[in-house]
């Protein structure tokens, strides 16, 4: 069983009263001779139901990006159907081109609108799973809950 830690009853983003939690998970590896030993962390940390979403969030600016590059693929196999014999491979080309080129702009765009929601509020420490915060007041609190043992 690992160390059991005492959480502020506040929400680790906005500091919020909180009553709902979310899941950490980390690991850590370590070689030993031929074996490699594997260690893994798991907590559950307050954060608020407004702050939920914002949590673990992946870049969107890469979904866009894939899904227009994957449509781009779809219109260019259609453009090679559509075309003569002899056009075979100039419109499948130009079609995923132009689609994966207009992707870029709607993935940057994304990708800076969620810039901020792609961190999540905590994160499990390397040296033992204890629980870091992005909140510098959070860290305090709960710090001041949890005294490091020397």
């Amino acid at each position: 069983m690992g160390k059991q830690y005492v959480f502020p009853r506040k929400c680790c983003a906005c500091l919020s009263d909180c009553s709902t939690t979310r899941e950490l998970s980390a690991s850590t590896s370590a070689k030993a001779g031929l074996n490699t030993q594997i260690t893994s962390y798991r907590c559950s940390v307050p954060v608020c139901e407004q702050c939920q979403d914002k949590f673990g969030r992946m870049n969107y600016g890469w979904r866009a990006w894939f899904a227009t590059v994957l449509f781009g693929a779809v219109v260019g196999g259609a453009f090679a159907f559509i075309g003569g014999e002899g056009n075979v491979g100039s419109g499948a080309e130009l079609g995923a081109a132009i689609f994966g080129v207009l992707g870029i702009f709607p993935s940057i765009f994304i990708a800076i609108k969620y810039k901020s929601k792609t961190e999540a509020p905590a994160y499990l420490g390397k040296g033992g799973g204890r629980p870091r915060f992005l909140n510098k007041e959070y860290q305090r609190l709960f710090d001041e809950l949890n005294k490091r043992e020397n």
